[in-house]
């Protein structure tokens, strides 16, 4: 165990059940895993980690529960979402079309961004999309999440002229999101 490691419970009549840390593949000694997202599939958990054999710093890895309940080896993400950066808070969107994504990759518009690749199939993506600048400011923008029903995101952030602290809740209209994707003409 280090600094991050992934734990799972479950709600068992109501109540949850004690956290158990989930061990390798997922949890590693060097790793400092963080930020696990279940996909849709229900099968697929994706999640940040420092292990060997990445892009950079924190990369997105990807792991797949076997008919036995135990994980696969983790698979890295590739190059569309990883880079020499960092890469956390893996996010799908509810028709499984669109991961959003935190990196510090260079392109950006500061510190960290927040990204978007489409989803093209099992531990495959298309290449990376910065949501531009209706969403990513000079400072720290991250964490993104969509709203129930899906027709919302929203992140933290805070290099805004509105902003009422380090770090604020911000969000849009999917609708706008939609606009930036399809101008970026990733298919």
């Amino acid at each position: 165990m280090n600094i991050n490691d992934i734990f799972v419970t479950h709600k068992v009549n109501g109540q949850w059940t004690t956290p158990e840390l989930m061990p390798a593949p997922i949890s590693t000694d060097a790793g400092n895993e963080h930020c696990p997202m279940l996909l849709r599939d229900g099968k697929t958990l994706c999640f940040a980690s420092q292990r060997e054999g990445g892009f950079g710093s924190f990369d997105i890895w990807c792991s797949e529960r076997q008919a036995d309940g135990r994980w696969s080896e983790a698979v890295n993400a590739g190059p569309n979402v990883n880079s020499a950066g960092s890469e956390f808070h893996f996010m799908e969107d509810p028709d499984a079309r669109w991961v959003y994504y935190s990196s510090s990759r260079p392109g950006g518009k500061g510190g960290v961004d927040i990204w978007a690749s489409r989803h093209l199939g099992p531990n495959m993506w298309g290449p990376a999309v910065n949501l531009g600048p209706l969403v990513n400011t000079v400072g720290a923008d991250m964490c993104p999440a969509v709203g129930p029903g899906g027709q919302t995101l929203a992140w933290f952030g805070g290099a805004r002229k509105d902003s009422l602290g380090a770090s604020d809740i911000y969000f849009t209209s999917q609708r706008n999101i939609d606009r930036v994707l399809s101008a970026s003409g990733t298919p």
